[in-house]
């Protein structure tokens, strides 16, 4: 299977991942951090927009970001300088080649989707984390309807100077058939095989388009 996206893709998409953070969204990252503590590692951190909800959790020690794309990397970087988080970075590379571990909490937000081999990223990020660790996986099921979404969007963002883009992206990004948007039941399948277990999942996020999974390692 070759890649989904090209790595240009990501360049292209930075500044409005960065700048437009819709409800839906922004409701997403709230509940993602209901699970989070010590030090987390984020895979697939894209700009790290999720940063300014953790860095006020006292709960949180410390975080490291996972992006290949240079563009997501700088912005992400610069958004963490504003936070002033000193026990906060980003690491540039691919998943699949991060080597530290011991990690009390992980994420992983609309990643998944783009891998080429899921269950060796699965596994790899299970190796990444100490035992009995949350594991937050979200990702897009077969039910996306991303139409249906940017019209939500667009009724609080269409003033927004970076939203056309990021409404832009958003539907290539969906409309992309060689995407890995999984039923829920193969997505269990796949963790339940590389070692996790499943505490917790739902679909009530995205209009039901959104695989929502809490994992213990």
């Amino acid at each position: 299977m070759t890649a989904p996206y090209l790595q240009s893709e990501w360049n292209d998409y930075a500044e409005s991942h960065l700048s437009v953070l819709p409800s839906l969204q922004l409701n997403v990252y709230k509940e993602v951090t209901n699970y989070l503590t010590g030090n987390v590692a984020d895979f697939g951190s894209g700009t790290a927009r999720i940063t300014p909800f953790l860095a006020e959790k006292e709960i949180i020690t410390g975080y490291t970001g996972i992006d290949y794309s240079s563009d997501m990397v700088k912005k992400a970087r610069w958004l963490i300088d504003q936070l002033s988080a000193n026990n906060f970075q980003i690491q540039q590379s691919k998943i699949e080649e991060l080597q530290t571990d011991n990690f009390d909490s992980a994420l992983s937000i609309n990643s998944y989707y783009t891998w080429e081999k899921p269950l060796e990223m699965l596994a790899h990020i299970h190796s990444r984390l100490k035992p009995n660790a949350s594991f937050i996986l979200v990702t897009p099921n077969p039910k996306l309807d991303m139409e249906r979404l940017v019209k939500e969007a667009d009724k609080e963002l269409l003033g927004h100077p970076h939203y056309p883009v990021f409404r832009k992206k958003n539907l290539e990004l969906a409309g992309n058939e060689e995407a890995l948007f999984v039923e829920m039941s193969e997505l269990i399948q796949q963790v339940t095989s590389v070692g996790f277990r499943v505490v917790s999942c739902h679909q009530d996020f995205y209009l039901g388009g959104l695989n929502f999974l809490h994992l213990k390692t």
